[in-house]
């Protein structure tokens, strides 16, 4: 099993792209239902995590931690899902979700 390593700059052009997305479709959420009336429940929900997730992966690209574990030969075969991430992207998917559901929660009570 061979392990290809992404530059950090090109994870950091991603997430530049992924945060810039979010956030667009954020505000462009934010002004249709200030303007227009109206507001979307996915795209209320789904930017503002799209936005925290750029963000995170601008912050901090690459996985360190499994890189160390590979180079380390540690079996990372046995991990799934959640496990697999490191710590600081553990926090970073809680605050994307709490972004997403928070920002549909002001969203539900203003605009109702």
């Amino acid at each position: 099993m061979s392990y290809i390593t992404i530059p950090s700059w090109i994870q950091r052009l991603g997430g530049l792209f992924f945060m810039l997305l979010g956030g667009g479709f954020w505000v462009w959420g934010w002004y249709t239902a200030i303007y227009k009336g109206y507001y979307y429940l996915k795209t209320s929900m789904l930017f503002p995590a799209v936005f925290i997730l750029g963000l995170g992966l601008l912050m901090f690209p690459g996985y360190k931690k499994e890189e160390e574990r590979i180079a380390g030969s540690e079996d990372i075969s046995v991990l799934s899902r959640i496990k697999l991430l490191p710590p600081r992207w553990r926090v970073i998917l809680v605050v994307a979700l709490i972004a997403g559901f928070g920002n549909y929660l002001i969203m539900s009570i203003v605009f109702s």
